[in-house]
């Protein structure tokens, strides 16, 4: 989620002096999505929820605050606990791409608005 965050907030690196803190907090849960006649589970849905405030930097007022949320589910391969792992990761990596777009819209959109007074 940071480098993301990073990629979409400073696309040519980072800023050497920063005027706003962003402060993310993140949770994330798994649950059974599919399951067959057998209970077995054969997709889970991963819920990854951020918690954000934009923060000026020089004052230390908050810009603004919100909480964001995106779903991504993945498979479960049976007898390959590698594969679903691994499916896993990459549905919680879609979640977080989600999110870090959101979250930079809803930044730059903040940023703006407080700039402008």
């Amino acid at each position: 989620m940071y480098r993301a965050l990073v990629e979409r907030l400073h696309p040519a690196g980072k800023s050497s002096a920063p005027a706003y803190r962003l402060e993310v907090t993140l949770r994330s849960t798994s649950s059974p999505l599919i399951i067959d006649q057998s209970t077995f589970v054969r997709r889970y849905d991963v819920h990854l929820q951020a918690q954000y405030q934009l923060i000026e930097i020089s004052t230390g007022r908050e810009v603004g605050r919100a909480e964001r949320d995106a779903h991504a589910n993945h498979g479960v391969i049976p007898n390959e606990i590698y594969g679903t792992l691994i499916g896993s990761h990459a549905a919680l990596e879609r979640a977080a791409n989600v999110l870090a777009n959101v979250i930079a819209t809803d930044a730059a959109l903040l940023i703006r608005a407080d700039q402008r007074g």
